[in-house]
C-alpha cells in the first residue's frame, strides 16, 4: 500500500514537474537568458574570470618565463661572457710579458 502511494507520489511528482518544466522552461528561462544571465555575466562572471586567468597567468606564466629566462639566459651570457673576457685577459697579458 505504501509502496503503491509512494509510486503514485512520484509519478504525480513527475508529472508535475514536467508541466511545470515546459511553462517555466518557455518564461523564465526567456526572462533568464535575455535579463538576468546577461547582467550576472557582466557584473560577476566575466570580471572574476578574466581577474582570475589574467593574475594565474601573470603569476605562473611570467614567473616560470624569466626564472627560465634569467635561469639559462643569464648562465649561458656570463658564461659565454667570461671566457671571452678571460681568454682575450689571459692572451693579452701573455702577449704582454
Amino acid at each position: 500500500m505504501a509502496a503503491a502511494f509512494l509510486g503514485a507520489d512520484f509519478l504525480f511528482a513527475a508529472d508535475f514537474f514536467v508541466a511545470a518544466g515546459a511553462f517555466f522552461d518557455a518564461g523564465f528561462l526567456a526572462a533568464l537568458a535575455t535579463f538576468f544571465l546577461p547582467d550576472f555575466l557582466a557584473a560577476f562572471f566575466l570580471p572574476a574570470f578574466f581577474a582570475v586567468f589574467f593574475a594565474a597567468f601573470f603569476a605562473v606564466f611570467l614567473a616560470d618565463f624569466f626564472a627560465a629566462f634569467f635561469a639559462v639566459f643569464l648562465a649561458d651570457f656570463f658564461a659565454g661572457f667570461l671566457a671571452a673576457f678571460f681568454a682575450v685577459f689571459f692572451a693579452a697579458f701573455f702577449v704582454a710579458m
